[in-house]
């Protein structure tokens, strides 16, 4: 548990922002927020802060420097303005130096990771991102005195996003009428709502969502619609090598030879389906996996949804519609690289008692 980590949900506005958005490291955050002060000047309107985007393979980090601004700023030398959209977010802060190296319990990471614990301790989800530090008080106000700095941090939470995916979803391939015989309820959910509240109201859902849409296609496509944004710097880039290469096998091995690859890997099977590739999802929390010692452990720590992973444990069963939302996932990455349409069929589910999570997935034919 994390007794002394306090954290509360609350709502963000969307806010007009200029940014400056690099690949690097935390530390070089200073250098981007001078130049960027330079621009905003009278324009200021809040707390600088920082957007965490994604990692890079690599190892760097997809790091955006943002000031709230009254009007927009004159862009260029890498400056851009837009609307940074709101969102529920679950909040804490962190008292003190962002470094400290020789005490790392006062440092911004430690912060970070009990927060992590929190949500792991309470099947929280956090959304795709970007995540949020927000510079409440530093040195501006208080100089060199890091003790007395004090930073917000801020993760976009999941099951609002994902209730409005699904709600979306349910719109355009079901219609009006069963959206609402589906969703009835999940106007009352929260990150608030016990876990076994929650696992039920999704297990009532999907058994909602399996009467009321025959077609097994149309049921995988809403739920392919709910799943987390593959971070676009990665699609970026593997699209760029299938442009150069010209042929998915190729670029398979490609994914299999690059060191900087961080993903799970795509493959042929001369035992599955010669029109599929597939993969095998990466185990969601290693340290627990590798401390299991029951087959119910490994399969929860294998499972990366909070939602359902509780009906592993107490082995509740889900309907295997809800894994759709998994398989988009891939839906999300091939689509990207690809600029096509593809299929993602689950073919093994830990949820339904399987050893891993697997998909099979049908390209386009070259």
């Amino acid at each position: 548990m994390n007794p002394t980590l306090e954290a509360t949900r609350k709502t963000v506005d969307d806010t007009l922002v200029a940014g400056i958005r690099f690949a690097g490291q935390p530390q070089d955050v200073g250098t981007y927020f001078r130049k960027l002060v330079e621009r905003v000047g009278p324009h200021n309107a809040g707390p600088r802060f920082v957007l965490y985007h994604a990692i890079i393979p690599g190892g760097d980090h997809d790091i955006e420097v943002c000031f709230p601004v009254s009007e927009p700023v004159g862009e260029g030398e890498g400056v851009t303005c837009r609307t940074l959209p709101g969102g529920e977010m679950l909040c804490t802060f962190h008292r003190g130096p962002y470094y400290n190296p020789d005490d790392k319990e006062k440092c911004i990471g430690s912060t970070w990771e009990r927060l992590f614990g929190y949500m792991a301790e309470r099947e929280i989800g956090a959304t795709e991102g970007p995540y949020r530090e927000v510079y409440l008080e530093d040195d501006v106000q208080h100089g060199d005195d890091a003790e007395k700095y004090v930073t917000e941090i801020q993760i976009p939470l999941m099951l609002p996003v994902w209730l409005e995916r699904l709600t979306a979803g349910l719109d355009s391939h079901a219609g009006e009428s069963v959206r609402r015989e589906i969703m009835a309820g999940s106007e009352d959910l929260s990150i608030d709502t016990p876990v076994p509240d929650r696992l039920a109201w999704i297990v009532g859902a999907m058994n909602r969502l399996d009467a009321a849409v025959g077609d097994e296609r149309t049921r995988a496509r809403i739920m392919n619609g709910c799943a987390h944004v593959f971070p676009q710097t990665t699609i970026d880039r593997v699209r760029k090598e299938y442009e150069r290469i010209g042929s998915v096998d190729d670029l398979l091995q490609w994914m299999r030879d690059d060191p900087g690859w961080q993903g799970a890997l795509f493959e042929r099977d001369p035992d599955g389906d010669p029109d599929a590739v597939y993969v095998e999802k990466i185990i969601a929390n290693r340290k627990a996996y590798e401390a299991a010692t029951t087959d119910v452990e490994k399969r929860a720590a294998r499972c990366h949804c909070p939602f359902v992973r509780d009906a592993i444990r107490k082995a509740e069963k889900v309907s295997p519609t809800f894994c759709g939302c998994g398989a988009g996932w891939f839906v999300r990455f091939w689509e990207g690289v690809l600029g096509e349409s593809v299929r993602v069929d689950v073919a093994k589910s830990v949820l339904q008692g399987d050893d891993c999570c697997r998909f099979a997935i049908y390209l386009p034919t070259e």
